[in-house]
């Protein structure tokens, strides 16, 4: 396998724990890398993130909150 890919959370990349999965390209079956599941600690940063990503956003667009 060439490399774990990182997730990217509220500005930063992350490397995940536990065994991951393994990413293959579809034609050739070759291995292309792997992804990680992120932790409990990861997983609340990324969703604190993304509430924050949507409450600047509808600032912008004047979209009425969900």
């Amino acid at each position: 396998m060439r490399e774990r890919l990182k997730n990217y959370v509220a500005g930063q990349w992350v490397a995940g724990g536990g065994g991951g999965t393994t990413l293959t390209d579809p034609i050739t079956g070759e291995a292309l890398g792997g992804l990680r599941a992120l932790g409990f600690y990861h997983r609340r940063s990324a969703i604190q993130a993304s509430n924050t990503a949507i409450d600047a956003l509808t600032q912008v667009t004047h979209l009425p909150a969900a």
